[in-house]
């Protein structure tokens, strides 16, 4: 479903990826890891749209994505979940998922935005339906996490980009948000995450990347990549 070769990005004068090439087939979760600063979240706003690579291809669903605006990407199908949540504090948990599907308003109704609601977040996220009326920042971090991943999936995708789910949050909160993607996973949805946690990731991922300064040093099943601790401790900086 996408594939990225030979993709050079960066910032200003500084070059962050260097050659960086990775796939993610129809049906997988697919993580991206490293130590910080490796360039993991700018492999994803690349692949967004938030910057322009400088050499390299972006395909999604085999058509070329590089160098579209982002509102383009979203349009595509492609979706990133961001880094931080990006809420809305002083909106309601139903008003957060409404904006989520702002470029679908202008040509459907309020009524099929919010059967989206019903049938495609709500029961994924009882607890967001139980507290749609609340204010988006008075929610718990891991609730903030899911109205985040509901948010996205009122855009409709076809595949979600996940920039670090699971940072600041509870062992159990994270395990139930992995859960949930591997839920979108086998209903067809495929995602990409970025992922501090290398070790749950590679737990729950069909293929793992690692990034080292930039660019990939390894790939390998999630299995495989648990089973190598000289992966974790020499490229992951972890015993």
């Amino acid at each position: 479903m996408l594939e990225v070769e030979g993709l050079v990005s960066g910032y200003g004068s500084v070059t962050v990826l260097r050659g960086v090439a990775m796939r993610v087939e129809p049906g997988e979760i697919v993580s991206i890891v490293g130590a910080n600063g490796a360039g993991k979240s700018t492999l994803l706003r690349t692949i967004s749209g938030l910057i322009r690579a400088r050499e390299g291809r972006i395909r999604f669903h085999g058509v070329d994505i590089g160098g579209k605006a982002m509102h383009h990407i979203v349009a595509s199908g492609l979706v990133q979940v961001p880094e931080g949540r990006q809420l809305f504090p002083t909106l309601t948990v139903n008003e957060n998922l409404l904006l989520g599907a702002f470029a679908r308003a202008a040509w459907q109704s309020r009524h099929a935005l919010r059967r989206d609601l019903e049938k495609q977040v709500y029961p994924i996220f009882p607890i967001l339906a139980e507290r749609r009326d609340q204010l988006a920042g008075t929610l718990s971090g891991g609730q903030q996490q899911m109205l985040a991943i509901g948010r996205a999936l009122m855009a409709r995708p076809r595949m979600l980009i996940l920039d670090e789910p699971s940072l600041g949050l509870a062992p159990l909160v994270v395990e139930e948000l992995f859960s949930v993607v591997q839920r979108l996973r086998n209903g067809g949805m495929p995602s990409l995450l970025v992922e501090q946690n290398a070790r749950a990731a590679a737990a729950f991922s069909d293929r793992v990347y690692v990034l080292r300064q930039g660019t990939v040093v390894a790939e390998g099943t999630g299995a495989d990549m648990l089973r190598n601790e000289t992966l974790f401790s020499e490229y992951l900086g972890t015993a």
